[in-house]
């Protein structure tokens, strides 16, 4: 028999995911940027599956898809069934496949010209590889996010890779030797490669020699931390979130992901709360709507306050509505750097909009300290307006 194929984007403009999504007898719920319903794949008492208008997400289970994912595995047929069966309901007939879509090469910006700034050096790093499936899994039960979202960061965004680390680079073989403690990485980074982010698949830090004492890291960083890793590849699109960390980095892919937003919105990240935005990298934020994340950090003491005996921490950091208590001379490294880098980029021809995470907590009741801690929050604090519009209103 001929295999009939149909105009797939005008089946979608025809039939929007709560239509589909209705069909299967689940109450909806109106909340922020869409709806909200008991997910039909997973039992469960709490409503986690978001509905919007092109695709649905549940946070419970992690299912994500559109019309004809849903289609398929609502009633257990295949691809080609399911457009054939969601193109009876809203009339659409065969029509030759459509041409496919190739995605658009992004321009590096080389510097800017007469900058008293030096240029940002790529560093000395041993070769990456892709991630497994069966490392990405390992990777979202480790930081509590969805495979599928990190499997777009790693394979279509090329942010993440794996490596064995640490590793020594010898200059007389030219070779790099692993060393005897060397753990299976996921490394940050992006196609610029000016700065990569190693940490342990197992969760465990690294231990770092020096002389008879032994340190120990979360975080093993490579190159400049002022580099804001995905800059170069914002492209065409015109709003970005902004993050510090490489953690929070993959939240932000685990939370545009769910709500849609990943075609929209470029994510940035840098790795460290005490650094400029390199000068060279400014210029692609130009003309973009940009909202930096702030994370959920307690106040540290100044120099000055040290000196003048202050603690090192407070014994109560935070205030009954959740936000920092700042005693004199003391200050916040999230909002502090916010502000440093909403100076930079409002300068460099942004508008930036800052979303800060102090006052929500986690579903085992925990301060929500940054962006990755936001997905172990119940789902009626992540579809909650506030929250929802930092990925989906950019209208600022």
């Amino acid at each position: 028999m001929e295999k009939r194929s149909y105009d797939k984007e005008l089946i979608r403009s025809r039939l929007r995911f709560p239509e589909v999504f209705g069909r299967e007898d689940v109450e909806l719920r109106r909340v922020s940027g869409g709806f909200q319903a008991l997910c039909p794949f997973h039992g469960e008492r709490t409503p986690s599956f978001m509905v919007y208008e092109d695709h649905g997400h549940c946070f419970g289970c992690g299912w994500h898809g559109d019309i004809f994912k849903f289609w398929q595995d609502a009633r257990g047929v295949d691809f080609s069934t399911a457009v054939e069966q969601l193109a009876g309901l809203c009339d659409v007939y065969p029509s030759p496949e459509a041409a496919e879509w190739k995605r658009r090469k992004v321009k590096v910006y080389e510097g800017k010209k007469g900058s008293k700034e030096r240029p940002i050096e790529k560093p000395l790093y041993p070769a990456l590889r892709k991630l497994r499936t069966e490392e990405i899994n390992k990777l979202g039960a480790l930081r509590g996010l969805n495979p599928l979202a990190l499997r777009f960061a790693a394979e279509e965004d090329k942010r993440v890779g794996f490596c064995e680390w640490p590793q020594w680079h010898q200059k007389r073989s030219n070779q790099w030797v692993i060393a005897d403690d060397a753990d299976g990485s996921w490394v940050v980074t992006d196609q610029e490669r000016r700065v990569l982010q190693y940490r342990r698949l197992s969760g465990h830090p690294y231990k770092i020699k020096r002389g008879d004492s032994v340190s120990e890291t979360k975080a093993w960083t490579k190159g400049s931390p002022k580099w804001p890793i995905g800059a170069a590849e914002i492209g065409d699109r015109s709003s970005v979130l902004l993050v510090e960390g490489g953690a929070d980095m993959l939240a932000a892919y685990h939370f545009l992901y769910g709500f849609g937003m990943l075609d929209k919105v470029a994510v940035v990240a840098i790795l460290g709360s005490s650094v400029r935005i390199a000068e060279d990298a400014l210029p692609f934020f130009r003309s973009k709507r940009v909202r930096v994340i702030i994370d959920a950090d307690p106040a540290k003491p100044g120099a000055k306050a040290l000196k003048a005996g202050a603690p090192r921490c407070l014994e109560k950091p935070f205030a009954e509505d959740g936000m920092p208590i700042i005693p004199e001379g003391w200050k916040v490294p999230s909002i502090e750097a916010a502000k440093r880098w909403q100076g930079q980029l409002t300068e460099a021809g942004a508008a930036v909009e800052t979303f800060s995470l102090y006052g929500l907590d986690t579903a085992a009741n925990q301060r929500v300290g940054d962006l990755n801690d936001l997905a172990h929050c119940e789902a009626d604090v992540i579809s909650d307006a506030d929250v929802a519009d930092a990925f989906f209103c950019w209208d600022f």
